[in-house]
């Protein structure tokens, strides 16, 4: 794992994982003409809201749907993934706390099971078992929840990171 880190944190690596991040964010996502939100981009959901926006997507809709989750969303886990962890590596944390850089890899993980989820929902509608619904969200749910610490600890690092170089220079 170290070694990804490393690699993670080279700047060419941080560059394009951030920049493939933001395009996948402010350009491709928005674009997808769905008709509504992506179940993804919700803090959760229940099985009535889900139903609700699956059928708003309509027939070609949840067929792009169910391509670009498994494709380039699974993509973008993998982008922000990289860039938070060679970020919060290269931030220098101290040696008996390297594992924090790997916080970013858990909201990956979220954000890969409710990739799944959100396809299977896709694949599977209009036959659809509230509990798979509730798993869904649930995974959408976690994602939400561990990306805020991640993106903290991010920022609370760079700015030690940032104070610390300016007390070295002073």
């Amino acid at each position: 794992m170290r070694r990804y880190l490393v690699f993670s944190a080279k700047t060419p690596v941080l560059l394009l994982s951030f920049i493939v991040t933001a395009l996948l964010l402010l350009v491709v996502f928005p674009a997808l003409p769905l008709g509504a939100p992506l179940l993804d981009t919700l803090p959760g959901y229940s099985p009535v809201e889900a139903r609700e926006l699956l059928a708003r997507y309509g027939p070609e809709g949840r067929r792009l749907y169910a391509i670009a989750s498994p494709t380039l969303d699974t993509l973008l886990p993998l982008c922000y993934v990289t860039f938070f962890a060679g970020a919060v590596h290269r931030c220098g944390l101290p040696e008996r706390r390297w594992w924090l850089a790997l916080l970013p890899l858990l909201v990956g993980v979220w954000d890969l099971a409710e990739n799944l989820q959100i396809t299977l929902l896709l694949l599977s509608y209009p036959d659809i078992a509230d509990g798979q619904i509730q798993w869904a969200s649930f995974f959408t749910w976690c994602k939400g929840t561990v990306l805020i610490p991640a993106l903290l600890l991010l920022l609370v690092l760079a700015l030690i990171y940032r104070a610390s170089r300016r007390f070295r220079h002073d």
